[in-house]
């Protein structure tokens, strides 16, 4: 959650899709924070049900974390939507405005997914660095092959 919660602040300090032009500092901040909280509580919700429903649970990691972006991200278009009716459409949002939201929020659900979901992966698994590699025992035949010593 807090890379998620960090994604929403730089987000917020970015102000991408001209929020920075028009939204006060404050609101910018509220809008990008709270919607990638919520964003992210969809999508591991999803997670979750990904990985404990039979079906789903042996696909790959990266599949299931792409799959859970794009459903979390279906109420994130209408949270979006309603943020942006809210805060700076002076008209009702139609279904083509939203199914545009849903893109712009699959990519950053797929990008901010991604990320998060390699680093617990590499966490999960993590090589031994400390120790040094033990090297691998010769091959009989290879060492057979060689001239003896002089």
């Amino acid at each position: 959650m807090a890379v998620a919660l960090g994604a929403g602040l730089l987000l917020g300090r970015l102000g991408p899709f001209n929020t920075f032009r028009d939204l006060p500092v404050l609101e910018r901040y509220a809008y990008w924070v709270g919607l990638t909280g919520l964003l992210w509580l969809q999508i591991g919700a999803a997670l979750h049900i990904l990985r404990t429903v039979p079906r789903t649970a042996p696909l790959h990691w990266a599949m299931r974390a792409m799959i859970a972006a794009l459903l979390g991200s279906v109420p994130g278009a209408f949270e979006v939507a309603w943020a942006e009716s809210a805060l700076r459409v002076q008209r009702d949002l139609g279904p083509a405005d939203v199914v545009r939201i849903y893109a712009d929020v699959a990519l950053i659900a797929l990008v901010l997914t991604l990320l998060i979901e390699t680093v617990n992966q590499r966490r999960a698994s993590p090589v031994a660095a400390s120790e040094p590699a033990s090297p691998a025992p010769p091959q009989p035949g290879l060492v057979s092959a060689l001239p003896p010593a002089k």
